[in-house]
């Protein structure tokens, strides 16, 4: 197997832990290295030189947002194999999963 990025691991534990309330008690024993890498997958912008507190908040408002619209295709019976290919493949890249035009439907799943 390869080896697993920081940035990788990061953003699995995270994803562990992923409930509002413990999530923040996650953001605020991440370092500032760990804060500036989950950013930078999180597309925030000026990552490098935002102060702590605005990544840590800007983190949890992307974590949050991807929370309630997971919930809100869930809730909706069906409504996932109702989206177009590039749907799938932006609502992908919203959550910083790695997508690549030209592949099937049945490949992405």
């Amino acid at each position: 197997f390869g080896q697993i990025s920081t940035e990788q691991h990061i953003l699995q534990f995270l994803l562990d832990e992923i409930t509002v309330s413990p999530f923040s008690r996650v953001l605020q024993s991440l370092s500032r290295n760990n804060l500036v890498a989950f950013s930078t997958i999180l597309n925030v912008p000026f990552a490098h030189v935002a102060p702590n507190y605005f990544l840590r908040k800007r983190i949890q408002e992307i974590v949050v947002e991807i929370i309630n619209d997971d919930n809100l295709l869930l809730e909706e019976d069906g409504i996932l194999h109702k989206l177009s290919d590039d749907e799938v493949l932006e609502t992908c890249a919203f959550r910083s999963l790695s997508t690549r035009k030209g592949i099937s439907r049945r490949e992405m799943m």
